[in-house]
C-alpha cells in the first residue's frame, strides 16, 4: 500500500531531505511535508491529516515525544528516529510508536520496511 501524506519532523534540514528523498524514491506520488520544529508540526497539523509522522527524538530543546503527544487522537502513526539509545528512547514512549535509529535504520532498509507496514496498516482513531 502507498501512503498518501506523510510529515517528516527534524531540526536537520539535510537529514530531512535525506529522509524525504529515500520516501520519494519507493513512493513518488506521496505527498511529502517538512517540519523543521513542534510549532511547524502544529500549524501544518491544523491545515493536514498526515497518515505517517516521522520524527526525530531530539528536536533542539524540544522533544519527539512532544510529537507524539500531538498526534494522539489522531489516526497518524508515529515513527521516532534517533541518534541515541533505542531501547531507552522506546521505553519513554507508548507501545504503539515505531523507535528506529536514524542512522542504520536507512542503511538496513528497515525504516522503509516500517513505512510500508505503518502504510498498510488500517486507520482509526
Amino acid at each position: 500500500m502507498i501512503p498518501k501524506s506523510i510529515l517528516i519532523v527534524d531540526d536537520s534540514d539535510d537529514f530531512s531531505l535525506l529522509v524525504k528523498n529515500f520516501i520519494h524514491r519507493e513512493f513518488p506520488d506521496c505527498d511529502i511535508s517538512v517540519a523543521g520544529n513542534i510549532a511547524e508540526a502544529v500549524e501544518l497539523f491544523s491545515d493536514h491529516d498526515f497518515e505517517i509522522v516521522v520524527t526525530d527524538y531530539l528536536l533542539g530543546p524540544e522533544l519527539g515525544s512532544d510529537i507524539v503527544h500531538l498526534c494522539s487522537g489522531t489516526s497518524s502513526s508515529v515513527m521516532v528516529l534517533t541518534g541515541c539509545a533505542v531501547d531507552e528512547v522506546k521505553e519513554s514512549l507508548p507501545n504503539h510508536v515505531s523507535v528506529l535509529n536514524k542512522f542504520s535504520s536507512l542503511q538496513n532498509g528497515s525504516f522503509m520496511e516500517a513505512i510500508k507496514e505503518m502504510a498498510s496498516q488500517e486507520r482509526a482513531l
